[in-house]
């Protein structure tokens, strides 16, 4: 009833009928009765509620089955193995939310009553895990199909990848019986097979060792049937004592009946049982009554599902067993599938459990810890575990790394967006817009807050993107660690000696600009007052580039001689006949800490050059921003001897751009200046701004 697709002709039987019966009695009159009312997932609960009351989902909200999905299960992607046996990102119910309101619906119209709650008396049940050896021939075909799973592994075809879930569906068959494929109950009859397994002795011995009580032998296949009779009649039990229910020798309900009765005989009327052993399918599952004399139930095989084990289960773990106890054995053949079937069984019992009798608002699936069975099949059905194993976590490895990059890729994306809103918000003329700009971008700085750290672990310097630009260092072979890495002025950075490991290099991140199409950003050592350039990927590959190359606070020595270091740089540049300034390669490079500790120290000196300078060539190139009044004037070196110059600092540009419209100047002189002076762009509307605001 979980299931997607079309429904059934039987379901849309029942949901006509249903609606029939409610229009009749003025909305209810519908009642279900189930001894298993959700199998596998709560959705079958969304089905069957609007039976009885069509309305009550969509009165709280929820209009179809994805609304449900959304509102009480918590859906995360998990990492399973496909048919293809890759590692796969899938969907998976890993818990269960709102469980409170949850309960609340489902009990307006259903009761759950279990044998504890009204008192019932019930056998104990006595677990027993029976594991044995395959013999040659089983041996034989397992080597057979897990070096075609081998192969199919290693290959790239996919036809061979798809064919994997195939044989290993075969393994499960030859678990049981070597010549299980293919066969069914009039095959079984007709081939010259011996009828003996190691499963099927097993099981007969333990019958045989308690044979004056009742024994019900569940597997599917009904070629087991006749091999499982045949090895006890052999082994003495007499075939007249042995009944058989599969829909080819129990083919009616009336049928089927007979034979229940038959094995369980009436003990009130002193009626004897006709038989000791059933053995059965699918068939047996529901309403056939066998407990009044059960004191085996044998798992010869496993389904899938936990209800349809307790299914089985149950028919003979109920009231009327007039047993205490009764024995359950599950039949595992060794490095086969059916330890991986029965762990996979127990962690889906959980669900239901925690959704009726819990009280917890939100809770966890067990069943969703079991969804990387695949590789307990292929480490089960290797013939070299190790090898097998080996294979596996290289496979998975690749697999997890390729997920990695591809959530890490997906974050820089999200944080190069990120900082474009909030570049567009500063650039904003209008305050909505920046708002609605800033709210976006802190959205999405919320997503990536719950990032995957494994995948991109650079969520704690991420929130500069605030208040100052932000690269994003892209992915590269030489340095995975750096992959997507936050980048902007003013970072500081630990990373190891390229020729002495031990011995760190400190280094500070400058300004971050684009020629070309291409990202790159400046850097200087600590102590030094050179700043160089690289592309951003060059600087993505520096070696010991990582989160720890952020997280190694620079020593107080680092920088201690920078202030000297600062001043004798610019004493270099003493020339009459060169610019000081441009030499320095500070202007658009250099970080603005940096800039104001410069021109706090070497700021005079610097000017005292440039004033210095007795060429008509480099005069003409030197547009420095001197203040005059309240607005500004554009000077040489020489010219702007003894007066006060604007700082090449951001303080000093944010003065330039106030008192730009004052100055009378046009657009093309302080374009200049601002380019000369501090290697930036005069915004192009700023002029014309400043006049529409006058005029107003």
């Amino acid at each position: 009833m979980g299931n997607p697709g079309e429904g059934s002709d039987r379901a849309w039987n029942l949901d006509f009928r249903a609606a029939s019966v409610r229009k009749r009695s003025g909305g209810g009159g519908v009642f279900l009765l189930s001894a298993t009312p959700a199998k596998n997932s709560p959705l079958e609960f969304y089905n069957l509620l609007q039976l009885v009351d069509p309305k009550l989902w969509t009165a709280t909200g929820i209009t179809n089955p994805e609304a449900f999905i959304s509102r009480y299960m918590q859906v995360e992607l998990r990492t399973v193995l496909n048919t293809a046996m890759q590692a796969q990102d899938r969907g998976a119910v890993v818990g269960f939310r709102n469980l409170d309101e949850l309960r609340d619906l489902l009990f307006r119209y259903a009761d759950f009553k279990t044998a504890d709650d009204v008192g019932l008396e019930l056998p104990e049940p006595k677990v027993k895990v029976v594991e044995v050896d395959m013999d040659d021939e089983q041996e034989g075909l397992y080597d057979d199909y897990s070096a075609q799973i081998e192969e199919a592994l290693a290959s790239d075809d996919p036809t061979e990848k798809r064919a994997i879930l195939g044989l290993l569906a075969r393994m499960s068959l030859v678990s049981i019986h070597a010549r299980m494929e293919g066969m069914d109950w009039r095959k079984a009859q007709k081939a010259k097979v011996h009828a003996d397994s190691p499963k099927f002795l097993a099981c007969a011995r333990r019958v045989l060792a308690n044979r004056h009580c009742g024994h019900i032998i569940f597997c599917d296949n009904t070629a087991a049937h006749w091999w499982m009779r045949q090895v006890l009649v052999n082994q003495g039990i007499d075939p007249e004592r042995i009944a058989i229910l599969n829909a080819e020798m129990a083919k009616t309900p009336a049928e089927r009946q007979r034979i229940a009765e038959a094995f369980n005989g009436n003990p009130d009327e002193e009626v004897a049982p006709l038989y000791d052993v059933v053995i059965a399918n699918a068939v047996a599952y529901e309403g056939v009554d066998l407990q009044t004399r059960t004191c085996a139930i044998h798992h010869i095989d496993l389904p899938w599902e936990p209800a349809t084990l307790q299914q089985r289960n149950g028919r003979g773990v109920r009231q009327g067993n007039t047993l205490d106890t009764i024995g359950i054995y599950y039949y595992f053949a060794r490095r086969s599938m059916d330890g991986l079937r029965f762990n996979l069984i127990q962690g889906k019992r959980g669900w239901l459990t925690q959704l009726v009798k819990s009280q917890d608002r939100d809770t966890n699936n067990p069943g969703a810890q079991s969804e990387m069975g695949a590789e307990d099949v292929l480490l089960l059905i290797s013939r070299d575990p190790d090898k097998t194993r080996k294979l596996l976590e290289k496979k998975k490895a690749a697999e997890v790394a390729k997920r990695r990059r591809e959530l890490s890729d997906a974050a820089g994306n999200i944080l190069r967006a990120v900082d474009t809103r909030f570049r567009r918000a500063e650039r904003a003329s209008d305050p909505a817009e920046a708002a609605r700009l800033r709210d976006e971008a802190g959205g999405k700085l919320a997503e990536l807050a719950k990032w995957d750290r494994d995948a991109w672990p650079w969520a704690e310097w991420m929130y500069v993107v605030r208040d100052r630009p932000v690269a994003v260092a892209p992915s590269t072979d030489e340095n995975p660690a750096s992959a997507n890495m936050p980048v902007y002025e003013g970072m500081r950075l630990a990373t190891p000696d390229a020729y002495d490991p031990e011995k760190l290099r400190f280094a500070e991140i400058g300004r971050l600009w684009e020629f070309s199409g291409v990202e790159r950003v400046s850097l200087r050592e600590a102590g030094s007052a050179a700043w160089s350039e690289r592309t951003l990927e060059e600087f993505a590959k520096t070696l010991g580039l990582g989160p720890d190359a952020l997280r190694v606070p620079w020593p107080v020595e680092a920088d201690a001689e920078l202030d000297g270091t600062i001043l004798a740089s610019v004493k270099r540049r003493n020339s009459p006949y060169t610019d000081p300034w441009p030499g320095l390669n500070w202007r658009a490079r250099a970080s603005e800490a940096f800039l104001s500790r410069a021109w706090d120290v070497g700021g005079l000196e610097l000017l005292r050059l440039m004033a210095a300078v007795r060429s008509s060539h480099v005069e003409k190139y030197q547009k420095l921003p001197v203040i005059e009044g309240t607005g500004l004037v554009v000077l040489s070196g020489p010219a702007a001897k003894g007066r006060r110059v604007l700082p090449f600092t951001e303080t000093g540009w944010r003065e330039f751009l106030e008192r730009a419209p004052r100055s009378g100047l046009r657009f093309t002189e302080l374009n200049e200046a601002a380019s000369y002076w501090w290697g930036r762009r005069l915004p192009r509307s700023l002029l014309a701004d400043a006049r529409r605001e006058a005029a107003a």
